[in-house]
Formats: C-alpha cells, sequence, structure tokens
C-alpha cells in the first residue's frame, strides 16, 4: 500500500507512518486496520488522509477499470438441482412430513 500512494521511504519510516495512521484512525498496528477505517482512510481528501480514486483503488487490486466494466452485470446460472425421489434413512412414516411440506409429496420413502 505505501509503494502503491508514493511513499518514498524506508521500512523503518513506513512503520513509524504506518503507526501514525493507525493511532490517528484508533486501530491496532498489530492487527492492522479494519475495512471501515482504510474506507475513510482512502476517501479523505484533507492532508491527514490519503485520497485514491475508483482508478487507484481498482489498481490496488490488480482490476483494470475495463475488467470492472466488464464484470459489473455477472451472469447468474441457475443451480443445477436433482429431486432424489427415494430415500432409505428413516422410516416412511417420518419422512412423509418433509416430503408433502417441502417436495409436494414427490419424495418417496424406502419401499
Amino acid at each position: 500500500f505505501a509503494v502503491l500512494t508514493g511513499f518514498e521511504g524506508s521500512d523503518e519510516e513506513w512503520s513509524a507512518e504506518y503507526e501514525g495512521l493507525c493511532e490517528y484512525l484508533s486501530c491496532d498496528p498489530a492487527v492492522g486496520l479494519p475495512v471501515e477505517a482504510f474506507c475513510s482512510l482512502v476517501d479523505d481528501e484533507s492532508d491527514d488522509g490519503c485520497y485514491c480514486d475508483d482508478e487507484e483503488l481498482l489498481r490496488f487490486l490488480g482490476v483494470s477499470a475495463k475488467d470492472e466494466e466488464a464484470s459489473a452485470e455477472p451472469e447468474l446460472k441457475r443451480p443445477a438441482s436433482v429431486l432424489l425421489r427415494q430415500q432409505y434413512r428413516m422410516h416412511p412414516s417420518m419422512n412423509r412430513f418433509p416430503s408433502r411440506q417441502f417436495y409436494g409429496g414427490k419424495g418417496g420413502g424406502d419401499v
């Protein structure tokens, strides 16, 4: 994140900067930034923040804006389903309720 946002200091300097960010955002440096804190940081246009536009955020994630537009409306496929008409694990009298209630009486018991 430091490199992607243009930080040019050493690892030690970044460590100090990161601890300062965590303190500013009331976060534990050992745990990291929660999503809410990260969002407030990258949406902050003040001198204290680290504003990033959508293209920059997509680049951080390794996604181009073109890829994002192409996947804006993903194609949803209906999951395959199969009704098992016969079951062998419960007594037929116990099977009547789920068969009628959930499967329209199509679920058969042990014959």
